[in-house]
């Protein structure tokens, strides 16, 4: 597996855009902002100067997930993506290694439809794999 994106919970992926990445971080360009049903959220990703890429994350509704997050008041550090070299073997080194699948395969709309899966590791970091780029 390879390190993909930073995934950040934001209530709103434009204002988080123009007063902290841009003017802070030096970031000027942002993607197309994606509506995904399936996961509940608005998506946006940015690219830092030095190539790591941010995926803003925005919720649809109080029943995203992302509403929990941001209700939490440390911040909105969500996830860390990391992309399979084999989908379903790399959920089962996972599963073996005692993390808890917390949101099974589903495709995201914001990757092609590729597939997607969070797990939750034994120290309760949120994990997001993403089923490599054919």
């Amino acid at each position: 597996m390879k390190f993909n994106h930073l995934g950040i919970a934001v209530t709103n992926i434009e204002n988080y855009f123009k007063t902290v990445l841009q003017p802070v971080f030096n970031c000027q360009t942002m993607s197309q902002i994606y509506t995904d049903e399936l996961q509940k959220t608005k998506i946006a990703f940015v690219t830092t100067i030095d190539g790591t890429c941010i995926e803003l994350v925005e919720p649809l509704g109080d029943d995203s997930p992302i509403s929990s997050i941001l209700k939490n008041k440390r911040g909105g550090l969500y996830h860390l993506c990391f992309e399979a070299n084999n989908f379903k073997k790399d959920i089962e080194t996972c599963k073996q290694n005692k993390f808890i699948l917390v949101s099974a395969p589903k495709p995201a709309i914001a990757f092609n439809n590729r597939q997607v899966a969070f797990f939750l590791t034994p120290s309760n970091e949120l994990i997001e794999l993403l089923e490599e780029q054919k």
